[in-house]
């Protein structure tokens, strides 16, 4: 899923994607299914397996092995399809290169359609029930696709509530107690990180030796905000077994992380409101775990001194 997207090399099996604007070269090979969902969606290549399409302007150019399935606000085929075929279009363009080699079905706004040379062996037939069903795909797949995300989301969120439970649970638990006492030089501490880091990022990029560490630490970075909520859900985690007086234990913990990174997440959805708050629980959470390391160094070397 993206903005614009393009596929331009052989995929093994099934393409589910979603974009604003979808590409698929005349070097890309699909060996399984697509389907798709785009602002603007063009296809040159090879779909050895089953093509369905919504978007609002499409071309059809490459082949198509299996059935298709296309609706677009515009849309024209000039490509060839072996299997059936079910079209449903506002504005419907037939080129001079289409070729159908089994029967079609469709629907456009201009009424009947000349398919003129491009029907091999099979027939084209207007049906004014697929009308109806003009806007019934687009909301099942999103629909399809929001559940998967959730699903995806959901595991892999708890995967790494697990690593982060099972690793660093000592430095949570530790950070914990700084909430109260120094909440505020914490957050400050989580602002040096989230804007210090960038700068020094763009810092060693400019030099050539630094652009392999400057590699590292940008991917280090995203990668920190992207499971900032998650870091945080198990900071507020921790914060409440602490005040309960009494350990909840591994799995306790480790669910009821997820089920606060979730709400969380769902909050984030808010428009502006959504970005302040991911902004609040990444530098607090990151601005405790900075500052107990700190204080963990700064004990150390008093400790180190005194003997």
């Amino acid at each position: 899923a993206g903005g614009k997207l393009t596929i331009d090399s052989e995929v093994g099996d099934d393409v589910i994607v979603a974009g604003g604007e979808l590409t698929i070269t005349k070097d890309a090979v699909i060996k399984g299914n697509l389907i798709s969902v785009g602002g603007k969606t063009r296809i040159k290549g090879v779909i050895i397996g089953m093509l369905k399409v919504q978007a609002g302007e499409l071309k059809m150019d490459g082949i198509v092995e299996g059935d298709a399935m296309l609706r677009a606000e515009e849309l024209k085929i000039n490509g060839k399809i072996y299997g059936t075929s079910e079209i449903v279009a506002k504005e419907l363009e037939i080129g001079e290169n289409a070729q159908f080699y089994k029967d079609v079905t469709y629907w456009a706004e201009d009424g009947e359609i000349d398919f003129e040379n491009s029907l091999v062996n099979a027939t084209a037939k207007l049906d004014e029930t697929l009308m109806g069903e003009q806007g019934e795909i687009p909301w099942k797949f999103f629909g399809i696709a929001a559940f998967g995300f959730w699903i995806f989301y959901v595991l892999s969120a708890f995967l790494a509530i697990l690593l982060l439970n099972t690793f660093f649970k000592p430095l949570f638990a530790e950070a914990v107690n700084y909430i109260k006492e120094d909440l505020l030089r914490s957050f400050s501490y989580g602002l040096i990180y989230l804007f210090g880091l960038p700068l020094l990022i763009a810092f060693t990029f400019m030099m050539i030796i630094g652009i392999p560490i400057s590699l590292f630490l940008l991917s280090f970075y995203l990668f920190s905000v992207l499971f900032g909520h998650l870091v945080g859900a198990l900071l507020l985690t921790y914060y409440l077994e602490k005040h309960n007086g009494q350990p909840w234990g591994f799995w306790r913990s480790s669910f009821l992380a997820l089920g606060l990174a979730i709400v969380i997440r769902l909050l984030t959805f808010i428009p502006l409101l959504g970005f302040l708050i991911a902004f609040l629980v990444i530098a607090l959470a990151y601005g405790l775990l900075a500052y107990t390391i700190w204080q963990r160094r700064t004990q150390k070397n008093i400790k180190l001194a005194e003997e």
